[in-house]
């Protein structure tokens, strides 16, 4: 059975401009954390628009925090087992660049290639402040999903799938919210 296949073609035509999000998770410092994030990405195609693609989804991941004291009388609830929310508005700082992986059977991405399933890693950390590094396989064929999430053939469905991301994504970014941690954590989603 044939692996991965990612091959990066080239850098991308389409230019990151900024990125804006925000993620929740259940957990607290522990294994398993699961988790749910979204947003936007604003990339200039290389005819000079601007293109704003958003998307969505819900994942897992691991975790480790500390509790933040109490400041007066404020007290920011990070303790083990709690929730952890924080958002990053495209007016924070972020940076990245896009790809073109051996899924794009064109010489350049189109604005539909960045469309469909997607799937990302996230790296993150910060107390209250934040950063977090997102490497997101985009445009990927959706008719593999139920391939992917089913116990028989999810091994030869993710294949399938990854291999079918057109384009790659990677982004780095700022946030701020009810944080005091770092951690891992990979989602399933869309992009639309």
């Amino acid at each position: 059975m044939a692996g991965f296949d990612l091959g990066i073609k080239k850098s991308s035509g389409w230019k990151f401009e900024t990125s804006g999000g925000g993620g929740a998770s259940l957990g607290g410092a522990s294994l398993g954390v699961v988790a749910a994030s979204g947003g936007k990405i604003v990339l200039k195609s290389p005819a000079g628009t601007l293109e704003d693609f958003y998307f969505g989804g819900a994942g897992a991941g691991l975790s480790g925090g500390v509790k933040i004291p109490k400041l007066g009388k404020v007290e920011i609830p990070t303790s083990k087992g709690g929730v952890g929310v924080n958002v990053g508005p495209t007016s924070m700082p972020s940076m990245g660049s896009v790809y073109l992986t051996g899924g794009c059977e064109g010489e350049e991405l189109t604005a539909a290639d960045f469309k469909g399933a997607c799937a990302w890693v996230e790296l993150s950390g910060g107390i209250i402040a934040g950063t977090s590094a997102i490497a997101m396989l985009a445009g990927m064929n959706p008719v593999y999903l139920p391939l992917a999430l089913n116990p028989i053939s999810g091994t030869v469905g993710t294949v399938l799938m990854v291999n079918s991301a057109k384009a790659i994504v990677l982004i780095l970014s700022t946030s701020v919210g009810i944080q005091a941690q770092a951690g891992v954590a990979g989602y399933c989603g869309y992009m639309w």
